[in-house]
């Protein structure tokens, strides 16, 4: 039998009730794995541990009203297809609901066993279908690793979730040393050699929680959406430094080479060095050429007494 983690988001205790009923009492032989949520806040707490095939969304609560209550809940919700219930039979609303991203719109008072568990296997096949396309968009064709616009977007997700909630993450911003050079003197092909192999030990020993990204050229960045403190941080960047500064072997005119690697890193927190992307991003940046500068460190934190608001 199949098992679907279902969660619900609905603030009326009567209507989560009836929803649940009616999949338990589904003939579709779908086991399904329920919980209930009042609020985005709870929501979230339990999203950010495991993951649901779908969830069912009552335009309704308490906090926001409307088409405001999905848009609220797309910030945080990313992985899974939604299906919105609500008490408007309102054709226009369900429209602009699939406009914004959601994957179905059912009303309350049409609500059935059959519809709504063949709504709930539909929209989970097409967001896994919408995914896999958006997938084959997302990834650095030389280096399998996420791309710049993954990247920006997670970043801004992730930011809007902590201005609401609170909290704190971390940038690190990675360039490596001499790599240029590498281009200069044996051409961007033996480049692109040393590329795909640092894509690779960078997919191989990251936190699966950290999103990694190539920028573009020489340049990554990983976002740190969980950590501690800054012996935390400290000990990712000295790890990431461990797996990337290394002698590389490549092919040069059919003859194995030998190229050394080093990297530099910048390191920047929200909300202490910065309180958008811009900021964010400007000072890691800066962290990293200062870093570079540096040379008897591969790491450095941005500067804490300067608070970026650009």
């Amino acid at each position: 039998m199949r098992s679907m983690r279902v969660y619900i988001l609905e603030d009326d205790e009567d209507d989560a009730y009836l929803v649940r009923q009616l999949l338990l009492k589904s003939q579709d032989s779908c086991h399904y794995d329920i919980k209930h949520f009042n609020t985005i806040a709870d929501f979230e707490m339990e999203y950010e541990k495991t993951t649901p095939d779908v969830v069912l969304l009552d335009l309704g609560l308490q906090e926001s009203r409307g088409l405001a209550t999905l848009v609220n809940l797309l910030s945080v919700v990313n992985k899974c297809p939604i299906i919105v219930l609500t008490g408007l039979d309102d054709n226009d609303v369900g429209e602009r609901a699939i406009q914004l991203g959601a994957q179905d719109f059912i009303p309350k008072e049409a609500l059935s066993k059959k519809l709504l568990s063949r709504s709930i296997r539909f929209s989970k096949e097409r967001f896994q279908l919408m995914k896999s396309i958006q997938n084959l968009g997302e990834h650095d064709e030389l280096t399998l690793l996420n791309n710049r616009r993954v990247f920006d977007s997670e970043l801004t997700s992730l930011l809007a979730r902590h201005k609401r909630y609170g909290g704190k993450f971390a940038i690190m911003y990675l360039d490596l040393d001499g790599f240029k050079s590498v281009n200069d003197n044996y051409g961007h092909s033996v480049g692109d050699q040393l590329l795909r192999q640092l894509g690779s030990r960078l997919r191989n020993f990251s936190r699966a929680t950290d999103i990694v990204a190539r920028l573009g050229g020489d340049e990554f960045a990983i976002i740190v959406p969980q950590f501690e403190n800054d012996d935390e941080l400290e000990k990712i960047a000295t790890d990431k430094v461990a797996s990337i500064e290394a002698v590389y072997l490549v092919e040069v005119n059919q003859v194995l080479q030998e190229i050394y690697v080093g990297v530099s890193i910048g390191i920047a927190v929200y909300p202490l060095h910065g309180e958008t992307t811009h900021a964010l991003l400007d000072a890691a940046d800066k962290a990293m050429y200062e870093a570079k500068a540096k040379k008897e460190i591969s790491y450095n934190f941005a500067d804490p007494s300067v608070l970026l608001k650009k």
